[in-house]
């Protein structure tokens, strides 16, 4: 049986960098002013969105019941979509008072007009001539559809066409340069897909502190788990590297621990808790240190720091959400 996978997002970098980067569906939903950075990018800079942490509008009529939507032809009345609302992702709707009977967030459907057959879409611009377009409220409650009914694209290599050198992703821009891109249809049509491809995990959602996914180091000799880890060179030599895909795909829990030992700029000019060597203004300078941990300094209290572009953030900005 294929496992279901869902894409990861990319996010929107602010050129004041005073601002926190926004998730983003695709490069196309930043807002003026700021530069898009692809999911694989950000996971560098320890960042990490999912369906949950990407903001969509909302339907304010009646008629839609005031109800989350990915854009304005998801709505009866299209002019009464708000484009931006803080508490609509696209898993659903964190609005206050909300969270007694959730409302998950509603997308459209595309029903071919000779089998009958429905598919979830992202938008009703993704139905094809011979497929009848609904909005999501025109859809029999039994018949709705959620973010883990959405199909997306993938990314693969075109020689093996295999899970291990696939992944979900939403548009071309997120493939690799040896890899190519096929659409959610394309997907859903062929028999024996390397993946399935859903726009989030059934149940996957709620709002609340996150630490970002890490990666784990494995004993070569039994396999076994040994410690967390951000990248293959914080494994020793007689350990082996697993990224947080790998190890979701043998059904290990990736690491979320805000425990996890980072290094420290041991220069006088810079006294910082960061990621890498590469975060230094003095790389030699770099050490791997216990009271440096992902979030903090634990010998003063200070954020740990990681870089965006040219300049360091903290990880209250970037590994929480």
């Amino acid at each position: 049986m294929v496992a279901i996978s869902a894409p990861r997002f990319g996010a929107c970098f602010y050129q004041a960098q005073t601002q926190q980067p926004v998730c983003a569906l695709m490069p196309s939903n930043c807002p003026e002013g700021t530069s898009y950075m692809g999911p694989r990018e950000i996971l560098t800079l320890k960042i990490s969105c999912k369906a949950d942490d990407v903001s969509v509008g909302r339907c304010t009529s009646s008629l839609d019941d005031n109800r989350c939507a990915v854009d304005s032809d998801s709505c009866s009345i299209q002019n009464k979509f708000n484009r931006k609302s803080d508490a609509c992702t696209l898993f659903g709707d964190h609005a206050e008072g909300s969270s007694a009977s959730f409302y998950q967030t509603m997308f459209p459907s595309c029903r071919d007009k000779i089998s009958n057959q429905k598919r979830c879409v992202l938008s009703q611009n993704d139905c094809t001539q011979s497929e009848q377009r609904s909005q999501p409220m025109e859809l029999p409650w039994a018949d709705k559809c959620f973010c883990h009914h959405v199909s997306t694209g993938l990314c693969y290599d075109k020689s093996t066409l295999a899970a291990e050198d696939s992944l979900c992703a939403m548009t071309s821009k997120e493939c690799d340069t040896d890899q190519e891109f096929m659409t959610a249809l394309e997907l859903m049509k062929m028999p024996n897909p390397p993946r399935k491809c859903r726009l989030c995990k059934e149940g996957v959602g709620g709002k609340g502190p996150r630490i970002v996914e890490m990666s784990g180091c494995y004993e070569t000799t039994n396999n076994n788990f040994q410690s967390c880890a951000s990248e293959s060179t914080d494994c020793s030599a007689f350990q082996f590297f697993r990224s947080t895909t790998q190890m979701n795909e043998i059904g290990d829990v990736s690491c979320q621990s805000p425990s996890m030992v980072v290094g420290r700029c041991t220069s006088s000019l810079e006294d910082i808790c960061t990621n890498s060597a590469e975060s230094c203004k003095f790389q030699h300078k770099f050490e791997k240190e216990s009271s440096c941990i992902i979030t903090d300094d634990k010998q003063n209290g200070k954020p740990t720091y990681y870089p965006v572009r040219s300049n360091a953030v903290d990880c209250a900005r970037v590994c929480i959400s």
